[in-house]
């Protein structure tokens, strides 16, 4: 009984420093401030895409080449809960829901099991899921069944 002031005292004086430390991390901590994208000259030269009506070729099928790479999709019986797996220009892949902009002016539109349409600039496009690596398990399919011994 004799200690009991004592272990009191210590517990509401950790108390008090991590209330301190708390509210001083979270009133001087600095603003985490957006930093602007770089800007890109556009090239005066127009894509086939643009002309490609023009000279009896598919703009679709001829739009500038793109860095998105499909790593996976989630199908849900209604397509607007549908998601896609995607990394952009070599960046870490996120989840995007059918319906939004992976950058300025691109648009997940739809999700497929093998593949996703994207909606750039108006036109649509289709960029299909890399092939599954194969199934590795310790047996050799190659290899003949073991004969059973009759004895």
């Amino acid at each position: 009984m004799k200690r009991l002031p004592l272990f009191v005292s210590l517990i509401l004086l950790l108390a008090l420093c991590s209330v301190i430390a708390f509210w001083g991390l979270r009133i001087f901590t600095p603003k985490l401030r957006p930093i602007a994208a770089p800007v890109t000259v556009a090239s005066y030269e127009p894509g086939v895409g643009q002309w490609g009506n023009l000279f009896g070729q598919s703009a679709v099928a001829e739009a500038a080449p793109s860095n998105y790479q499909v790593k996976g999709v989630i199908v849900a019986p209604r397509a607007i809960d549908s998601a896609a797996i995607i990394a952009v220009d070599g960046k870490p892949t996120f989840t995007l829901g059918v319906g939004k902009e992976l950058t300025p002016g691109v648009k997940l539109t739809e999700v497929h099991a093998d593949h996703v349409v994207v909606t750039e600039s108006g036109l649509p496009r289709r960029i299909d899921l890399p092939a599954a690596p194969p199934l590795v398990s310790g047996v050799n399919p190659t290899a003949s069944p073991a004969t059973p011994v009759q004895p």
